[in-house]
């Protein structure tokens, strides 16, 4: 885990972590990671945002992805440094089962 400054929050009926944040100098900002993680009150991830300086970015993947309970992807958002991506799509959602239900392009800062 990185040694920036970290908080912490918990679910109070079971004592579940909720969510984990990584700050640097007030802005959201993790090396090795994700900056925000939100949990499900049972334990599963449900939301990850990969974020540099308070500005989304991720060159190796989607800077934010989301999960259904069941553990399957709901959508992923593809930013560098706060700009959607535009060499493929900037955002794609899923179904429950996993299939694909849309996607969106950017080109020149539109939607595509």
């Amino acid at each position: 885990m990185s040694n920036k400054p970290y908080t912490e929050y918990w679910y109070g009926d079971n004592n579940a972590i909720k969510r984990q944040i990584w700050w640097d100098n007030g802005n959201l900002h993790r090396e090795d990671g994700p900056a925000y993680i939100e949990y499900y009150e049972q334990g599963g991830v449900e939301y990850q945002a990969w974020s540099h300086h308070g500005k989304l970015h991720r060159e190796d993947g989607p800077a934010v992805v989301e999960y259904y309970r069941n553990g399957n992807l709901k959508g992923e958002q593809w930013f560098v440094n706060g700009l959607p991506r535009e060499d493929g799509p900037a955002e794609i959602m899923y179904n429950r089962d996993g299939s694909v239900d849309s996607w969106w392009w950017r080109k020149d800062g539109n939607l595509l």
